[in-house]
């Protein structure tokens, strides 16, 4: 998802859920200022075929790692 933007969380998604994608690179996205990583997180791990989540682990933002430290879940966070 290279220089993409997240401006509606339930539409990214869903896109992802219909695209049946596995691996999500987080790395060079473009979000809102105001994104709340928790519900992304949330919304991601209810995806079935999502398998690893991809991020920068200098710009790995606290709420997103601090997600993976709460919650259990079969998703791999990989901090490249």
């Amino acid at each position: 998802m290279k220089n993409a933007g997240i401006f509606d969380i339930g539409g990214f998604t869903e896109f992802l859920r219909i695209h049946q994608t596995e691996h999500v690179d987080l790395r060079k996205m473009i979000s809102a200022s105001n994104m709340d990583w928790k519900e992304l997180m949330t919304k991601i791990s209810q995806i079935p075929t999502i398998r690893g989540v991809c991020i920068s682990k200098t710009r790995a933002p606290q709420p997103l790692t601090q997600w993976f430290q709460t919650n259990e879940t079969n998703i791999e966070l990989q901090l490249l």
